[in-house]
């Protein structure tokens, strides 16, 4: 029964996740920056839309992870590395 569900594959089959728009992004950064109770965030806000980190990723850097050059993002449960350039 199982080998007869046929799963309909797409028609590309590499595509970029992008939720949104570079516009958009900009204004939800400014929004931050620009808030009286929520500026604090800014920062955050930011790498994690340009590092496409997730934000359990960002919570749990510590400073051991952090360079001059580069920022090193491990994910214990799968072994995969993360770094990033600024």
């Amino acid at each position: 029964m199982a080998k007869d569900i046929q799963i309909p594959k797409s028609e590309s089959a590499e595509y970029e996740i992008n939720p949104f728009t570079k516009e958009e992004r900009d204004s939800i950064i400014q929004a931050f920056e620009e808030s009286k109770f929520y500026s604090y965030y800014a920062p955050l806000v930011k790498f994690l839309f340009f590092t496409g980190c997730r934000p359990s990723e960002a919570i749990a850097l510590q400073w051991k992870h952090i360079s001059d050059k580069f920022i090193t993002i491990v994910r214990a449960a799968d072994f995969l590395a993360f770094v990033y350039h600024p």
